[in-house]
This record gives C-alpha cells, sequence and structure tokens, in this order.
C-alpha cells in the first residue's frame, strides 16, 4: 500500500506547485503564519517562507527575496531540482525498468 502511494510522488509534487501557483498573492502578504513571531514578535529564519514561496511561484522574484532571501536563493531552487528529478527516475523506472535510485530516496534510505 506505502509502496503505491510512493509511486504517485511526482502527482502530490505537481499538486503542491499548482496550490502555491494558483493561490492569491493578497491571501498570504498581509498575514503571518509564523506561531513565533505571532507570540513574541521575534522574526525567526523560517519567517516569511510561505509568501516569499507564494511570490516566487508567481514569478515575483524580486518580492519573494524581500521576505526571506535564503529560502528563495537556495531552498527552493534546489526542492524544485529533487522534486524534478525524483520524478524522471520513477517515470524513467516505469518506461525503461531501470532500477536506478532517486537522490530523495537515496536520503531516506539513510534513515532506515
Amino acid at each position: 500500500m506505502v509502496k503505491k502511494l510512493l509511486k504517485l510522488r511526482p502527482i502530490f509534487y505537481f499538486a503542491f506547485l499548482l496550490f502555491f501557483a494558483i493561490i492569491p498573492t493578497a491571501a498570504v502578504l498581509n498575514k503571518s503564519f509564523c506561531p513565533l513571531f505571532n507570540l513574541t514578535h521575534i522574526k525567526c529564519a523560517g519567517c516569511g517562507v510561505t509568501r516569499a514561496f507564494t511570490l516566487f511561484m508567481h514569478l515575483n522574484f524580486k518580492d519573494a527575496m524581500s521576505y526571506n532571501n535564503v529560502f528563495t536563493i537556495s531552498v527552493f531552487p534546489i526542492s524544485i531540482f529533487l522534486m524534478l528529478e525524483d520524478s524522471l527516475v520513477l517515470l524513467l523506472r516505469k518506461l525503461k525498468k531501470i532500477k536506478r535510485l532517486s537522490l530523495l530516496e537515496k536520503a531516506f534510505s539513510l534513515f532506515k
């Protein structure tokens, strides 16, 4: 059952990215979703990630940088790369019957 669900990862990736691409930016720009900031008004390292991610998906890179530049420069592109590479490996595994693990699968196998 779990293995069948894991094969649906590309659908999850697509739905995740589509959600942030279609959500209106006005819905997230004036709100903080960070519990630490809402309680103490102290910004944490993750503050602005939701807003930066939404703006990045709307191709508004300049404003995305203003909310969380570390995320916009490094985490987002690496995450997109890993999602695409994982999806490609799953597709090649199905079409060409190769037995290669994606980088995500290799990383998660370290924790087994």
